[in-house]
Parts: C-alpha cells; sequence; structure tokens
C-alpha cells in the first residue's frame, strides 16, 4: 500500500481534471452531444478540450456549459471543495452518525454527483448497515457497468470490496482483493489508516501474528488518535491475546485490569473485551470459564463460536443445557456459515453421534469450506478435532500428515488457495 500524501502542488491540477471530467460525465449521462452542450457558449472543440483536460477552464465559459446541464456552477464547486468519501469515513469514524445520515441524504438530492460517486456512497452505506444482500446488487452493478474511476474511486471501490468480504466472513476473498489494493496509491492519510487497520483485522483472522504484530506498532505510533482511538482499545485487547500464548495469567490479570480503568459503556468495547478474554481462556483450554463467562453476555458470532467450541471441548457438554438452548435460539445468518456448521457439529458431539459420521461432517462441512472462510481459531479446533479422530480410526498415516501439515504451518496453502 503506496501512501502519498504530500500534494500540495497538484491540488489545483487535481481540483481542474476533477471538473473537466464531471463535465463530461454529466453530459454523457443525459445523452448530449458535444455539440448540444456547446452550441451558443463554445466551439464543438474548445468543449472537447474542456472535457479532457487539455486546457485550463475559465468560469464563465464553465458555469454557462455545466448550466446547461441543469447543475448549479457555484453548489459544484462548494461541493469539490472535500471528498465525500473522506468526509463520510471520518463521520463514521468520529461516531458523528446523525452528521453522516445527513451527508448521504444530502448527497441523493443533490445533482452535482456522479453515478459512479452515488452508487460508492450507496455501497458503503449498506455494507456501514450490515444490508450485505443491496451490496451484492449494488457491487454487481458496479462491475457490469462502464465507469470510468478516478484513482480515489477506485481506491475506494477496492476498499469496499475487501471491507465487504471482511464484514461477510470471506476472509480469503478479502485478503486477494487487499493484495490488489496495497498496490494502490493512496492519497489522503485517513484512507490510508483505515486501510492499513482494515489489513491488521483480515491478518489477526488468518493467524499472521508477526505482520499484525509489527502493523501494531505501527498503527498506535502513527495513525491519528482523534479518528482511531476505539480501535486502538480493540487491538489493545488482541495484543493481550496473543501475549497470552506466553504468559497465561500475567495477560489475564492485563486485559481485566485495562478493561476497568476503561470506563466505558460502549457496547462495541463490552462485545471485544469477552470475546478476547474468553480468547485467553481458550489459550489455556479453560472451557468452563468460557462457558461461564460468556453466557451472560449477548451473542453474536464471535462469542457464539467460543460457546461452541467451549461445548465441543467441555467434558460434561450436557451439564450446560441452558447454554445450549440460548444457541438453539441464535438466528444464523448466511454470511455466518462456518460458525452454524461448527454450532451443529457441536450438537452432533454432544448427541453421542458415532465417530465416522463427526468425522465426516467436521471434513466436509467444516474444513472444506475453511479455503472460503478462513477463520485460524476454528482452524485450530477443526484439527485437533480431526487429529482425535484418526487416532480413534487407526488412520495415522493421515493424522501423522494432518500435524505435519499443522507443525509447517501449512495454513498458508488454505488462505490462499
Amino acid at each position: 500500500m503506496k501512501k502519498d500524501l504530500n500534494l500540495p502542488n497538484i491540488a489545483s491540477e487535481n481540483y481542474q481534471k476533477e471538473l473537466a471530467r464531471i463535465l463530461k460525465a454529466k453530459r454523457l449521462e443525459k445523452g448530449l452531444s458535444l455539440n448540444e452542450v456547446s452550441k451558443g457558449i463554445c466551439s464543438v472543440s474548445y468543449l472537447s478540450r474542456l472535457e479532457n483536460n487539455q486546457i485550463k477552464f475559465q468560469d464563465p465559459y464553465l458555469k454557462m456549459l455545466f448550466e446547461k446541464l441543469s447543475i448549479n456552477y457555484d453548489d459544484l464547486k462548494k461541493s469539490r471543495k472535500q471528498n465525500l468519501f473522506l468526509d463520510l469515513l471520518k463521520k463514521n469514524l468520529l461516531q458523528q452518525f446523525v452528521l453522516y445520515k445527513d451527508a448521504i441524504n444530502e448527497m441523493a438530492k443533490s445533482n452535482n454527483y456522479l453515478d459512479i460517486e452515488q452508487e460508492l456512497v450507496l455501497l458503503y452505506d449498506n455494507i456501514i448497515e450490515q444490508n450485505y444482500e443491496e451490496a451484492t446488487i449494488i457491487m454487481q452493478k458496479i462491475d457490469t457497468t462502464n465507469y470510468y474511476y478516478s484513482n480515489n474511486e477506485k481506491v475506494f471501490y477496492i476498499y469496499l470490496v475487501v471491507l465487504f468480504y471482511y464484514k461477510t466472513n470471506q476472509i480469503n476473498m478479502a485478503y486477494r482483493q487487499l493484495k490488489v489494493l496495497q498496490d494502490l496509491k493512496i492519497e489522503d492519510e485517513i484512507l490510508y489508516w483505515v486501510i492499513f487497520e482494515l489489513s491488521m483485522n483480515i491478518n489477526f483472522m488468518l493467524g499472521k501474528k508477526i505482520i499484525y504484530l509489527k502493523d501494531y506498532m505501527h498503527f498506535i505510533k502513527d495513525a491519528p488518535t482523534t479518528y482511531f482511538s476505539a480501535c486502538f482499545v480493540i487491538h489493545k485487547f488482541r495484543v493481550i491475546y496473543l501475549e497470552a500464548l506466553d504468559d497465561y495469567e500475567k495477560a489475564l490479570e492485563k486485559i481485566k485490569t485495562y478493561y476497568s480503568e476503561l470506563n466505558t459503556s460502549d457496547e462495541q468495547i463490552k462485545y471485544n473485551y469477552y470475546y478476547y478474554l474468553g480468547l485467553i481462556y481458550l489459550s489455556k483450554n479453560k472451557y468452563e470459564l468460557i462457558l461461564q463467562t460468556l453466557s451472560e453476555v449477548s451473542l453474536n458470532s464471535n462469542i457464539v463460536k467460543l460457546l461452541t467450541i467451549a461445548l465441543i471441548n467441555v467434558e460434561n457438554a450436557k451439564a450446560y443445557y441452558h447454554i445450549i438452548k440460548l444457541l438453539n435460539n441464535y438466528q444464523f445468518s448466511k454470511y455466518e456459515e462456518l460458525i452454524k456448521n461448527l454450532y451443529e457439529y457441536a450438537m452432533l458431539k454432544i448427541s453421542n453421534a458415532n465417530v465416522i459420521r463427526l468425522q465426516n461432517y467436521l471434513k466436509n462441512q467444516i474444513y472444506h469450506k475453511l479455503p472460503y472462510y478462513f477463520d485460524t481459531i476454528i482452524y485450530d479446533t477443526v484439527i485437533k478435532e480431526l487429529l482425535v479422530f484418526n487416532i480413534k480410526c487407526s488412520k495415522y498415516k493421515e493424522g501423522c500428515s494432518l500435524m505435519i501439515n499443522y507443525l509447517n504451518d501449512l495454513k498458508e496453502e488454505i488462505i490462499d488457495r
């Protein structure tokens, strides 16, 4: 990901290029010819050169040309003083949700934005609101329409694609698109850090601990606190969890102390605290503690995942009937299929299904789906279960192969498949 933030000398050039692009795009959107728009204002060749940014524009001509397209030139210039995408990103980061919605409503009523800009804003809003079906339709429309993208629009669109795959648990697809995004030039600091933070989330999900920790140090040192203070808290939870892999007791005390000092009622921070506390317990196979601690927390997909893993491994899962009842009532979305299948596997195991049935379900409904919905926590659980079944079924060759791959960290083959 390339950061290019020193642009003062080309700001005016970018502004002219942007207006030229809007002029041409708006003319084409209305299905008007060069002759129809230029008539009574300027020559056809002048308009053509203006649209292709070959000459410097003059306000009087540009004002008349835009008015021919039913666009108020003064309003247009005012709207172009700030980047629409960045404005929405910043409002979300600052949790200014009312201002965020007002900005979207104002854009929807305005004639100052291109079709591609409106589609990208609509896509962003649907992802933020978790309207993933609608987001899918918008992405399909964008992909099948012959839009001309500015660099900012291209970067923002690929960022949204990565965000969509990440939010819908399609981590491998998010990782592949992230590689594309990292080769592009980022012209704004906030967008750079938004993308950087998303890449951290993806690397954590993939179990790339060394890369994650390296990026974390860069993030907390250089990312602007004003916009990313909430992100700092969540990443701090993660780092404490990773510390637990070496020193469980110290990490356990650290995360509890840190959370108590936050003194916050933010539900997202609360969810994340309990999730990473649960992961710390999981690092030492404290399954009963996971069930006792998380059973009173409102359910989301991550909490369900940890409770399910605990039920799979606890000695007497039936003793936790109240938790099973809670999980039975959880409404899995279509994007939580892997966690749903893991839970169904847990229910099969609790019901004392035979080893062959359990093994087949684990391999076909979970392990074989990891190339699409990779989650390192589920991956570790599945490998452990499969090894136990291979031993029980005397499939030592298959079990040894599985263990060798795991120890050699060949999960990379699954991630990149």
